[in-house]
């Protein structure tokens, strides 16, 4: 898969390292995440659980750096939970 950025193409690899939410996070600067106790981040997470469980999605999937900013883009208060 390619994507082109400022310095031109370039290839993005499937695998990679665990993306850096403080590095995708960072277009949202002036977001305050919830709070573990926020009822929405508990609906969010149960959802997002769901999601995995029900639809048999890899977690390969949810850890995957286009997964988190299209998550963040929807909603830029989501704290994403720990395996």
């Amino acid at each position: 898969m390619r994507e082109d950025g400022p310095e031109g193409p370039r290839q993005l690899s499937k695998k990679g390292p665990t993306p850096n939410l403080a590095i995708i996070s960072s277009s949202f600067d002036n977001c305050m995440p919830y709070s573990k106790n926020d009822p929405q981040q508990k609906q969010f997470e149960e959802d997002l659980a769901l999601f995995i469980v029900k639809e048999l999605v890899p977690l390969s999937f949810v850890e995957a750096p286009f997964f988190w900013r299209l998550i963040l883009k929807q909603n830029p208060h989501f704290n994403f939970p720990s395996k």
